[in-house]
């Protein structure tokens, strides 16, 4: 039976939890209206592609999302340590995103999500793939390339995608709109071949699609993990809930803790029942 909140504190309550690590998790509403993406909360162009623009012609979550606006945006985010080595270098990860393709865009328009597990900044070509899948408004279907595996596009509305990685087996699953797109395809394998068991970069590339929409972009360990250990120090204790109340002061998406977007009582009552589970 589960403890009421208050006298969890009032008895110093303190329980083990594991921090949990987040590679990346950006729903864009940090950013002006209007600016480019690049220079901006991690945010790089792959050399000789164009800037994401900060729109609000469609949005998931709040008002903003990521708006490939022409052909050839192509956008990447490095996730590595100070030393600049891959964070993500075994375990579980997940990563999720929504995905908005207008049918009105350009006619056989392709969009791309793409995870490297190497990506060499002086020679990009030079980089290793794990991941590529394709949005295709030409033939109107979601391709895992490199094994063939397709789903139907989903049109004029989002769509969420889902990568769940296991790097300590080195195999992946995708699913996409809710429905599963591949099953056990090898990490190191399934496009490049030869690659290592680590995540290093995130590529979303527009390539002939535009317009084209990603939001709520996330790729967060998947086990181990307790979401209420909000600063991180591997227990739970007043200070948990004293950083829930900051973040949820500052409309911060990690206090967003029922996912619907915006910030009401729900939240606190979810963060209080996962609190009060002790995770």
């Amino acid at each position: 039976m589960r403890k009421a909140l208050s006298a969890l504190v009032v008895c110093g309550f303190v329980a083990p939890a594991f921090a949990q690590t987040v590679l990346i998790d950006d729903n864009f509403e940090s950013y002006a209206l209007g600016s480019p993406l690049s220079g901006q909360g991690g945010w790089d162009l792959w050399p000789g592609g164009f800037d994401a623009i900060v729109v609000d012609d469609e949005a998931f979550s709040g008002t903003k999302s990521f708006g490939a606006m022409s052909p050839n945006v192509d956008m990447i985010y490095r996730m590595r340590d100070p030393s600049g080595a891959p964070i993500a270098q075994s375990g579980q990860w997940t990563f999720t995103c929504q995905v908005f393709m207008p049918s009105t865009g350009a006619p056989g328009g392709d969009f791309y999500l793409i995870l490297l597990n190497t990506y060499n900044d002086a020679n990009p070509l030079a980089s290793n793939w794990s991941m590529q899948v394709r949005f295709g408004l030409g033939d109107m279907t979601v391709e895992s390339q490199f094994d063939g595996n397709t789903l139907p596009l989903v049109v004029d509305r989002w769509a969420e995608f889902r990568a769940e990685i296991d790097l300590d087996l080195n195999l992946f699953d995708l699913y996409y709109n809710g429905q599963l797109l591949a099953e056990d395809l090898i990490w190191t394998e399934n496009v490049s071949g030869g690659g290592r068991l680590q995540i290093d970069v995130l590529d979303l590339f527009s390539d002939t699609a535009a317009p084209a929409y990603v939001d709520d972009v996330k790729i967060i360990e998947a086990s181990g993990t307790c979401r209420a250990d909000m600063d991180g120090d591997g227990s739970l204790t007043i200070f948990d809930f004293l950083t829930f109340q900051n973040l949820f002061a500052a409309m911060d998406p990690r206090a967003d803790f029922d996912g619907d977007g915006l910030f009401t009582i729900f939240d606190f009552l979810t963060f209080q029942n996962e609190f009060a589970a002790g995770c």
